[in-house]
């Protein structure tokens, strides 16, 4: 019954994220009990997957060893959660591995572009400031599709 009011169904292992707008990440208990005492209709859970203690180790990792070779850029690139990304300004996506792909809305494919990180903007961020972001990574990322500069151009050309 409680599975009609959310547009995708609540599984177990599934985390509370936001109640009424408010990110819950860091309140004890007590303190969400309070905030559903006060419910007016908005509440947001995120699949409890794996991937994003992948996001967090593997963002460590690479502070600790530094970037892999990128030969497209010559700036280095590194897998952070199964997504390679290149550290261009914004970081581009080279690679994604298939099973991450259920994590998204729309597929991620090579030549999209890192926007967010939990809703931080990090187009002209570091390397190190962007990986340090992962570390804490509580499971939003924004991406930019590689077609959206072609379709705003066209837009531009026929407005």
């Amino acid at each position: 019954e409680v599975q009609k009011h959310f547009p995708q169904p609540i599984s177990p292992g599934d985390i509370l994220r936001q109640i009424d707008g408010k990110h819950v990440r860091g309140l004890n208990r007590e303190q969400i009990l309070r905030l559903l005492q006060d419910f007016k209709g908005s509440i947001g859970f995120r699949n409890g997957s794996d991937m994003d203690e992948d996001v967090r180790k593997s963002a460590q990792d690479a502070l600790q060893h530094g970037p892999q070779e990128d030969a497209e850029s010559g700036k280095g690139c590194d897998w952070i959660g199964g997504i390679l990304l290149a550290w261009t300004s914004p970081p581009v996506v080279r690679d994604v591995k298939p099973e991450v792909q259920k994590h998204f809305p729309r597929p991620i494919s090579p030549g999209d572009v890192l926007n967010s990180v939990d809703g931080e903007q990090v187009g002209h961020k570091s390397r190190d400031e962007i990986l340090r972001a992962f570390v804490h990574f509580d499971g939003q990322l924004g991406f930019r599709s590689k077609h959206a500069t072609g379709l705003a151009d066209l837009l531009r050309r026929l407005g």
